[in-house]
């Protein structure tokens, strides 16, 4: 159960952000997602990366069938592919109680800044498909390389 401090600062910080414009609040999500990404997931994608010798395909592939909770669907082998997720697996959701929509920003900003520092000579794109906390079965991101 958390605390009733942090139920109260995430449910402010919650309205907070809603009442940000949309730029704005990716802005602040996406950084978020980049210190969420950084320390664990950065160094395992990059080492992934060099076990598939560079090759984008090889990546997605390994990714989907290493990282547990992690889905990955090929969409177009070399160039778009889906990260599927069958629930939230953010700590601010899953301990913290935040059910807002508004936080899988947070999860394509980490992702799109992901794939930026994999394949920054691709100038990949991901965009929010799907998201379980604004009511679909799953998170689905799509990442395109270019």
């Amino acid at each position: 159960m958390i605390e009733p401090f942090y139920q109260g600062w995430l449910a402010g910080w919650s309205r907070g952000m809603a009442k940000l414009t949309e730029k704005n609040r990716a802005a602040v999500l996406t950084e978020c997602g980049k210190a969420c990404a950084t320390p664990e997931l950065l160094p395992l994608y990059r080492q992934m990366l060099a076990d598939a010798g560079g090759d984008a395909h090889a990546f997605f592939t390994a990714v989907d069938c290493a990282v547990d909770g992690v889905g990955v669907e090929t969409v177009e082998p070399g160039s778009v592919y889906d990260f599927c997720y069958p629930q939230c697996y953010c700590p601010l959701h899953g301990e913290g109680g935040v059910n807002d929509g508004m936080l899988c920003e947070c999860s394509r900003g980490s992702l799109q800044w992901l794939m930026w520092k994999l394949f920054p000579r691709r100038k990949p794109k991901v965009e929010l498909l799907a998201a379980v906390l604004r009511g679909d079965r799953q998170c689905r991101l799509r990442v395109r390389l270019y």
